[in-house]
């Protein structure tokens, strides 16, 4: 400012004892043409586990910051990847070659060795997206509304409204419910390369399902 130099200090607080992150990962495929090349067929699956996979985590104000940076466990991704070839028209002059590709990931938090349980990855409004035993890195919770013991939505005498639940709902702790994750559940794409002389045409759809 007015030519003289400023600074300024983040709000994350770096991390001494962060480590590298480590991957092991097996994968095995197979391939294969028919048809004089008119049908081809790719499919590959994996196995891969990340260890030490690293997040940016709420702490407390307190400290003078608000973040940090840390090694929060493992994370497990198991998955398919299948893609098929098709000419479904091959002469002199017109040539059509589709593909279609599908994808399928599994992922789960296998542990968490963090200093923050279920930690707060990020938010808007209610919902909030954490990182949790058993469930995908992107779990989504948000508020739900409280139940009496048979099942019940409980309403307030007055508004009428439900009311939010404040009691723990599952073996992590948490008074939000799980709402799903930002993660799809697979997905699909088809591609289409006409050929009709020295003219060609492309077209290409996508398709997730999930997330």
């Amino acid at each position: 400012f007015n030519g003289v130099a400023g600074f300024g200090i983040s709000n994350t607080i770096a991390n001494g004892a962060l480590k590298p992150i480590f991957t092991d990962e097996l994968e095995g495929g197979v391939a294969f043409k028919l048809f004089n090349n008119l049908l081809g067929v790719e499919a590959t699956v994996y196995d891969k586990k990340t260890k030490g996979q690293i997040f940016t985590v709420p702490i407390a104000p307190s400290t003078g910051y608000t973040s940090l940076v840390e090694n929060l466990g493992q994370v497990t991704n198991k998955g398919i990847e299948l893609t098929v070839n098709i000419r479904p028209v091959e002469t002199k002059n017109i040539e059509w070659d589709l593909t279609f590709l599908y994808t399928k990931n599994w992922n789960k938090v296998d542990n968490l060795t963090g200093n923050v349980p279920n930690p707060f990855l990020t938010g808007a409004y209610d919902a909030e997206m954490r990182a949790v035993v058993g469930k995908t890195v992107g779990s989504i919770y948000a508020p739900v509304p409280q139940k009496s013991p048979d099942g019940k939505i409980v309403v307030n005498p007055v508004t009428g409204l439900p009311l939010v639940n404040t009691t723990v709902l599952d073996s992590n702790g948490l008074q939000n419910g799980y709402y799903g994750s930002v993660l799809p559940n697979y997905t699909m794409g088809l591609s289409s390369h006409l050929r009709v002389l020295s003219f060609d045409l492309n077209f290409s759809f996508d398709f997730r399902y999930g997330g």
